[in-house]
Parts: structure tokens; sequence; C-alpha cells
């Protein structure tokens, strides 16, 4: 007869930590999004139009800037969850 504790499955990973790594893919988006147009809106107003920046050039490098966050993301969570196990139950916790 097994008991309880021998057949419970260890985990790796559980789904609150899949929760907060997805919650934090959209907060790096968002964050190096709106980091990169403050700081491109700083340089032009400290340079006093010496170098000209266009609202649309901002967004664009602001964008492509969030998009580089979100692949180093990626990469990032690729490389924490590959192979390890996560469980995925509901009502399941850490002991």
């Amino acid at each position: 007869m097994q008991t309880e504790s021998q057949n419970e499955q260890k985990y790796d990973y559980y789904a609150d930590d899949v929760i907060y790594d997805v919650v934090f893919f959209f907060l790096t988006a968002v964050g190096a999004f709106g980091w990169m147009m403050i700081m491109l809106l700083i340089i032009s107003f400290v340079t006093l139009s010496y170098l000209q920046f266009h609202i649309k050039g901002m967004i664009k490098a602001s964008i492509l800037f969030a998009v580089l966050a979100v692949i180093w993301y990626v990469i990032k969570m690729v490389r924490k969850y590959h192979g390890k196990s996560v469980c995925f139950r509901i009502g399941s916790r850490r002991k």
C-alpha cells in the first residue's frame, strides 16, 4: 500500500510560477516601450532641436526596443522551463 506522499510527483514549477511569468511578460513589454519613449522625449527636449526626433520615429524606436525586450524575455523563459515538470492542477500547493 502506497502512502499519499509516495503517490505525489515532485514538480519543478507550479501554475502560479507560470502565471507570474505571463503577467511579467506583458509588464516587460509595456515597461520597455514606455521607458524608451520617455528617454527619447527627454533627449529630444534636452537637445533643444539639435537632434530632431519626430513622434513617428520615437514610436517606431520604442516598439523596436519593446520587441527586443520581449524576445529576450521569451528566451529567458524557454531556458527556465525547458525540460522541467510543471504542475497545472487546480488546487495543488507547494509543501
